[in-house]
């Protein structure tokens, strides 16, 4: 059993094969022990994400991911996904059934140049309103 954990603490179980890194993305699988908005909300903030460690069940870490801040815009939810596999015994009899549950499927990316770039222009222009605002108010007008 691993679990993804991120900066701020929190820890979510992945299912089989639910942590898969690439160059420029992490693409991850776990079980959702909260709602999708509560998923999309914490993994959409930077300071959640910017370090993401895998660990066993003991709390050792197994590996460290730098980096992923991108979550991407599609994440979705599975309401009846299997969980574990069918467990057989040697002569093929069931020995545990599969398990159900909810699982989230998300991917963060590494922050390109575009997207500083991007965040830069936005900020400032809502700091440009900002002056011009406090220019108006500051002649009388309303902002």
């Amino acid at each position: 059993m691993e679990f993804i954990k991120l900066k701020n603490g929190s820890r979510y179980q992945l299912i089989t094969d639910g942590f898969n890194v690439g160059d420029n993305h992490v693409k991850l699988a776990f079980i959702a022990d909260r709602s999708l908005k509560e998923i999309h909300s914490e993994f959409s903030k930077k300071e959640n994400v910017e370090t993401l460690c895998v660990e066993n069940a003991t709390g050792e870490t197994l590996t460290v991911c730098d980096g992923y801040v991108v979550l991407d815009s599609y994440v979705s939810l599975d309401l009846h996904y299997e969980v574990s596999p069918v467990e057989y015994g040697g002569d093929g009899e069931v020995v545990k059934a599969a398990d159900y549950g909810e699982v989230a499927f998300l991917s963060l990316y590494k922050e390109t140049a575009e997207s500083q770039l991007k965040e830069l222009k936005l900020k400032q222009e809502v700091t440009a309103q900002a002056v011009q605002d406090l220019i108006l108010m500051a002649a009388g007008g309303k902002a």
